[in-house]
Order: structure tokens, then C-alpha cells, then sequence
């Protein structure tokens, strides 16, 4: 999935050397995702309306607040995993993973966010991804992104 935090443009505020913007927007696309609890890769399919506020200071420090804004399955968002073998489709229940996080970095710092999504069948199976965002900002001020997925269950 693209990093939310890359590449906005709208809203941007300067005030005593610090940097900031706003922006509200909707991430969305699919991509193919190996489920290694199910042993069976997922076409990921999404459309997620979002809010980000970004400030960057002169000193290199960055903070962020993004959220997914709430929506209704098959109205506003939508987030759903369908089996490439089984055909089996799983849906976020509430149309979006809940996602409300502010981070503050400075450089050489590390800022790890753990994240629990719940996707459910129409026939009551569930499935559960946990994984880990890794945040660092660079010497030279660059965030950096990580995403890797540390668990996956079935229920």
C-alpha cells in the first residue's frame, strides 16, 4: 500500500520557520498480498478517504496526524480481500480499518505503530492482520516508511 504521507500538496502553512500542510483525500488501488495463514495470495482492493496534517521544523523535526475518515461500507470507502484460488471475500466490517495516529519524529529517531485489522466473510469467518508501520527521519530530514506483517489469523 503507498505511504500516506508521501507526495501531498494541498494546505501547506509556514509560521517561524516551520513547514506544515493539510490535506484530505482518498487513497485508493489494489495490489496482490500473500496470506500466510490462509496459504493463498489476496487481491487487495481500496478506497479510503483520509486527513493528514503534516508540520516539518527547521531544525528537521516532522509531525503527522492521519486518520481514515469514517465511512460506510459501499458508500464512502471500502477495503476488501478476495482469494485469487478460493474466491472467498473479506471485508473490513465498519468499510475501513479504525486509524487515528500522531507521530512526532526528529532526526535519527524511530517511531514504531502497531496496527490490528479485523476483515470479516458474509458467512461469519473472520480474519485478523497485525502488522508494524516503522517511521524514521534521515539525517537530512526524509521520513522513511516500513510495513511489515508480524501476524495473521483465522477464526
Amino acid at each position: 500500500m503507498p505511504s500516506p504521507f508521501t507526495g501531498l500538496r494541498p494546505g501547506r502553512i509556514r509560521s517561524q520557520g516551520a513547514f506544515g500542510e493539510w490535506e484530505r483525500g482518498t487513497l485508493s488501488g489494489a495490489y496482490e498480498f500473500h496470506v500466510p495463514c490462509l496459504d493463498e495470495t489476496f487481491l487487495v482492493e481500496f478506497e479510503l478517504p483520509y486527513m493528514t496534517h503534516r508540520v516539518w521544523t527547521p531544525g528537521g523535526g516532522f509531525s503527522a496526524l492521519f486518520k481514515y475518515l469514517p465511512c460506510a461500507p459501499s458508500r464512502d470507502g471500502y477495503i476488501t480481500l478476495t482469494g485469487l484460488t478460493s474466491g472467498t471475500v473479506y471485508h473490513a466490517p465498519n468499510g475501513a480499518p479504525a486509524l487515528n495516529e500522531t507521530l512526532h519524529l526528529s532526526p535519527g529517531e524511530v517511531f514504531r505503530l502497531r496496527s490490528h485489522e479485523r476483515y470479516v466473510t458474509d458467512d461469519g469467518r473472520s480474519l485478523t492482520l497485525s502488522w508494524q508501520f516503522r517511521f524514521t527521519v534521515n539525517a537530512t530530514g526524509d521520513l522513511i516508511a516500513d510495513l511489515v506483517l508480524l501476524d495473521c489469523r483465522t477464526r
